[in-house]
């Protein structure tokens, strides 16, 4: 057996929405392969994001198990988590990684301070919805399941040469609909489309309202059309998925403020990211 498959797997818990948990994993696979370490993947079937992991992705190889029950109360699981202390243990979320952003881009770590730190015979249980830092490779482990890919192939055949990625987040996300109103996408669409030399536009959204916005002004706007935009059904979190990496093979993302999902999509393409704001 090698030493990464003997030693304890760090247990990597995923918080909240898509893109909230695709950062911490990222994170977290990122970790625990520096700590030559399997992963015991924890990914909650819940009012968040109730799909399956499997249904998304191909599982990574460093993932030995995934465990889909949900913790419900996210704060009382924390302060319990927390609570809890016996020797050689160790309780990881975002803000044990120290001052580690710069210009609230993550930076990296020394894994190795870490590793002497936390023998392998240790328990770690990383916890977060976060990006507790950059990894070289942000997503490098990031294989989408075949269904998935299939959807997100069907679209992107039909980008342009030069496609504009816009995500306008909605619903819940009070910073976004406040300081990313809808008629700054409409202008800097119209600027971008007449001075940047933008050739299509791929649009990804959960809102009916902006969509039919944005449809009306670029008619020809190409789009994911969602079965379903409730997180309690799992194809509303493949339509999601395939958002997410439709906008990543975009050539920029005009983007919403404060969004995660905006910001991991451009992080995954390593694409440029302007919030229209």
């Amino acid at each position: 057996m090698s030493a990464a498959r003997s030693a304890r797997p760090v247990k990597a818990i995923t918080l909240a929405g898509l893109a909230n948990r695709l950062r911490h994993l990222d994170c977290a696979l990122d970790l625990a392969a520096r700590l030559e370490r399997p992963v015991e993947l924890i990914w909650p079937m819940d009012r968040d994001l109730h799909c399956p992991f499997e249904r998304l992705f191909d599982v990574p190889d460093a993932v030995v198990r995934i465990i889909e029950q949900s913790h419900g109360n996210y704060p009382l699981h924390d302060k319990i988590l927390r609570k809890i202390s016996f020797p050689g243990r160790h309780y990881l979320t975002s803000e044990h990684f120290g001052e580690l952003t710069q210009e609230k881009r993550a930076m990296g770590l020394d894994h190795a301070i870490m590793a002497e730190r936390m023998p392998a015979s240790d328990l770690i249980i990383f916890r977060s919805g976060q990006r507790s830092y950059l990894p070289e490779v942000p997503y490098a482990w990031l294989r989408p399941s075949a269904m998935i890919d299939g959807l997100t192939q069907a679209v992107t055949a039909g980008y342009s040469s030069k496609m504009l990625g816009v995500h306008v987040r909605r619903t819940d996300h009070v910073h976004a609909i406040r300081h990313s109103p809808m008629e700054t996408f409409l202008s800097e669409v119209d600027r971008k489309m007449a001075t940047e030399g933008f050739t299509g536009l791929f649009l990804a959204t959960d809102d009916d309202d902006a969509e039919q916005a944005i449809c009306a002004q670029y008619p020809d706007t190409l789009i994911y059309r969602k079965r379903s935009r409730d997180r309690n059904q799992p194809v509303a979190i493949e339509d999601a998925l395939v958002d997410f990496i439709c906008l990543s093979r975009t050539d920029e993302i005009l983007g919403s403020a404060g969004s995660s999902f905006s910001q991991e999509a451009a992080l995954l393409g390593a694409v440029v990211l302007n919030i229209a704001c």
